[in-house]
């Protein structure tokens, strides 16, 4: 995933390996939860990457929304379909664009951010909410904010198999 392009319109870009927690439909979703795992995956079964997920970045992460992706990605469905999927459920739909079905959906993927105009978001009122992640018997709770002030904005997207080389 190279950001070939981006470096020539002088985007300021990064890309950051993740958990992808969104709610499975027959669309894409709207807003998924993004659990970043710094620029490396660790070969492990998901509630270990969840946990390890959650104390990097202080049990706060962040909301995306993730229909924009499509215009540049126009085989996003296909691609986040075919990804290995691990179900888990939320204690409740966040207050975002997550449908009424509490049960979701875990892929690896590295997302790459345009971290460009983020300097733009200072001062912008950001919130927060509590909400828990039920997967494989352990309840992990944590906030999800739509701060995009740290990460950047989600530009690109690229599935990752729980087994595949990166």
């Amino acid at each position: 995933m190279g950001n070939n392009a981006f470096s020539q319109l002088k985007k300021e870009t990064d890309n950051i390996y993740g958990l992808i927690v969104f709610n499975k439909t027959d669309s894409l979703p709207q807003d998924v939860i993004f659990i970043p795992l710094g620029k490396s995956i660790i070969y492990d079964e998901t509630n270990n990457l969840i946990c390890q997920g959650l104390k990097q970045n202080n049990n706060i992460v962040p909301i995306l929304y993730f229909q924009g992706l499509r215009w540049i990605s126009p085989k996003l469905f296909d691609e986040i379909n075919l990804a290995e999927t691990d179900v888990a459920t939320l204690s409740e739909s966040p207050p975002y664009y997550f449908g009424n079905d509490n049960k979701v959906a875990i892929i690896k993927g590295v997302i790459s951010f345009d971290k460009t105009r983020v300097h733009k978001l200072t001062g912008t009122e950001m919130g927060y909410h509590e909400i828990s992640l039920g997967s494989r018997g352990t309840e992990y709770t944590f906030k999800i904010t739509d701060d995009l002030s740290i990460i950047g904005f989600p530009v690109l997207f690229k599935g990752v198999n729980f087994f595949d080389d990166i």
